[in-house]
């Protein structure tokens, strides 16, 4: 089976690459996301950021959110998020959703998972983990790439980090096998989650974002 390459990965090196190039630490549709959700769903809730990498998502979630927690399996990741944008409703800490502790994980009011569950070797592993975040009524977030954008595809065959592909009907039905309510949105179209930013099966939408509530 391949290995989580999120180890190994210096995140740090990368995203000040994009930074150079780009002016910006994490992706436009990233830093849309993670602004959508923080107007809708986090003020005044209890979050979990799995996936966090430097942070910078977290960092946008706590603006509204009571606190954050934002968790991630790279060390050096999570040693420049603390540096970075530690404070009273913002911490970090390392933790493998593939490898998770055996003590009871604390529950989250939304849990936002984005650009991760591509890199799992162990889909069905790390899901299990998420799951046991999910507080009584909580919303969550997991996004993946789509198969069917000639995008993803050209970008997929550049760097090779993505263990894991779907489709957007691919990405719904594991999403159902897991939760009661999935909704498929289109990252690119984020703004007020109403009807006009849903996608189906077919879309070709670029960052696919899952909207999650009761575990299964």
């Amino acid at each position: 089976m391949s290995e989580n390459l999120s180890h190994q990965i210096s995140w740090f090196d990368r995203e000040m690459k994009r930074f150079k190039e780009k002016g910006t630490l994490i992706p436009d549709l990233q830093t849309r996301l993670y602004t959508a959700i923080s107007r809708e769903w986090t003020p005044g809730r209890i979050v979990v950021d799995i996936g966090c990498s430097l942070g910078v998502g977290s960092n946008i979630l706590s603006h509204t959110a009571r606190s954050v927690w934002g968790i991630d399996v790279n060390e050096e990741a999570i040693r420049y998020a603390t540096q970075a944008f530690r404070r009273p409703n913002l911490d970090f800490a390392v933790l493998d959703v593939e490898h998770p502790p055996m003590r009871e994980l604390s529950k989250f009011e939304v849990i936002t998972m984005s650009e991760v569950i591509e890199h799992l070797a162990d889909v069905e592993t790390g899901l299990a983990s998420v799951k046991n975040f999910f507080g009584k009524d909580a919303v969550g977030f997991i996004t993946a790439p789509n198969q069917n954008n000639e995008m993803v595809r050209e970008n997929e065959a550049k760097h090779g980090y993505h263990i894991q592909q779907w489709t957007a009907g691919q990405f719904y039905e594991l999403m159902t096998k897991h939760f009661r309510s999935v909704v498929l949105y289109s990252a690119d179209k984020l703004n007020t989650w109403q009807q006009d930013e849903t996608i189906d099966g077919g879309s070709d939408a670029y960052l696919m974002v899952a909207k999650v509530e009761g575990v299964l």
